[in-house]
C-alpha cells in the first residue's frame, strides 16, 4: 500500500473515530473505531520507517482503574506486578487478578507520567493506547543508546533487545530487554510478594 493510500486512511479512522464519539455509540463501536484508528497509525509510522507501538501479547493487559504498577529489581531478575485484565474478543475485558512480568535481560527501565487523554505523549498517533502492553518498533530510544554504545547485555548482542511500554491509569512503564515473560496470580497481593521471593 501506498503511503498516500495509508494516510487516506489514517484520515478515514480519524474522522469515524470523531462521528463515533460525537454520537455517543456504544462502547464496542468507540473500542473498534479506535483499534481501527491505531492500526491505520502503525501502518503508516511502519511505510515511513518512523517508531510505532505494536501491542505485545502476554495474555494480560493493565486494569483500566487503579492498576497498581509496582517494579522489583535485583542484580539477577526483574518483575513487574500490576492489577490485570484479560482482553476478549468482543472488547470486553474480564479480571485476571494480578500480572507478574519477568522483564528478561533487562537493560534500563523508567516509569514515567501519563496523559489519560493520550495526546502529550509522542508515541500517542502512532498507535500507542491506553492500559496496554506494547513493543515499540523501530525505538528512538533504543537507537540513541546504540549510537551512545550503551546497549549491550552480556551475552546478548544488542540489536536483540527490544523495548517494550506497559500504559497504566498514572503512569508508563518502559524497559529495554530481550523478552517479556507474564503469568497471572490470584489475590491477595502477597501472593505476588512469595512468587517475587522465589525468583530472587
Amino acid at each position: 500500500m501506498h503511503i498516500a493510500d495509508l494516510e487516506k486512511e489514517l484520515a478515514l479512522a480519524t474522522e469515524h473515530v470523531e462521528k463515533t464519539l460525537a454520537s455517543r455509540e456504544s462502547i464496542t463501536k468507540r473500542t473498534a473505531a479506535f483499534d481501527r484508528l491505531a492500526k491505520a497509525q502503525r501502518a503508516l509510522a511502519a511505510a515511513k520507517g518512523d517508531e510505532y507501538a505494536a501491542p505485545f501479547d502476554i495474555g494480560f493487559v493493565p486494569e483500566a482503574a487503579v492498576s497498581e504498577p509496582t517494579f522489583f529489581e535485583t542484580e539477577r531478575v526483574s518483575l513487574l506486578a500490576f492489577s490485570a485484565v484479560r482482553q476478549m474478543p468482543d472488547w470486553r475485558r474480564e479480571d485476571a487478578d494480578y500480572g507478574l512480568v519477568e522483564i528478561v535481560h533487562c537493560f534500563t527501565s523508567a516509569f514515567g507520567t501519563w496523559d489519560e487523554e493520550l495526546r502529550r505523549h509522542p508515541l500517542s498517533s502512532k498507535g500507542l493506547c491506553g492500559y496496554g502492553v506494547y513493543e515499540i518498533v523501530n525505538s528512538g530510544w533504543k537507537k540513541v543508546l546504540c549510537e551512545r554504545g550503551g546497549l549491550y547485555f552480556p551475552g546478548t548482542p544488542g540489536p536483540t533487545q527490544r523495548h517494550f511500554v506497559f500504559t497504566f491509569h498514572d503512569s508508563t512503564f518502559q524497559c529495554i530487554a530481550s523478552d517479556l515473560r507474564g503469568v497471572t496470580i490470584p489475590r491477595p497481593f502477597e501472593n505476588v510478594l512469595s512468587e517475587v521471593k522465589k525468583r530472587w
